[in-house]
């Protein structure tokens, strides 16, 4: 009688191994390709508001942040990034970037950033303030941060 216990504990320890297995796996389900990751950044001016001037003084601000935005706007939709995609949103000041990684994405942007800087600051000169400056962001990164617009 013992025997037979035992060869049946044994039977169920072994049909019950396969279930045994499977519920302790870390695969909980079927495995579904991770998509591109979208990276989101976003462009700030800051210091752009003449508070104290001239109606055509603060017309000329308000025309020199729009012609920066503009600037914007076309060097990002203008770049293509190695296996990744560019869109711009320019009236929420965003740019996304799907694909690719942030390390990368980040380098591009301030790539972009800099070859655009020269047509910034001409478009800076035609009116804002001296304080104007310009930062770039990912989430809470900062790419540029808080950059002169003016000299």
């Amino acid at each position: 009688m013992m025997k037979n216990c035992i060869r049946i504990f044994i039977a169920a320890v072994l049909l019950a191994l396969p279930v045994v297995f499977t519920a302790c796996s870390s695969d909980d389900g079927p495995r579904v390709p991770k998509g591109p990751e979208a990276f989101e950044y976003q462009w700030e001016l800051a210091g752009t508001v003449i508070a104290q001037g001239t109606a055509a003084e603060k017309r000329a601000a308000l025309d020199a942040e729009e012609e920066i935005n503009a600037i914007l706007v076309a060097s990002f939709r203008a770049k293509t990034i190695e296996g990744a995609t560019v869109s711009v949103d320019s009236v929420k000041q965003i740019f996304k970037v799907v694909g690719s990684d942030a390390d990368s994405n980040d380098d591009v942007v301030r790539g972009v950033y800099y070859s655009a800087k020269a047509d910034l600051k001409k478009a800076a000169a035609k009116g804002l303030p001296k304080q104007a400056t310009i930062s770039i962001k990912r989430d809470n990164t900062f790419i540029i941060k808080q950059e002169k617009l003016r000299d």
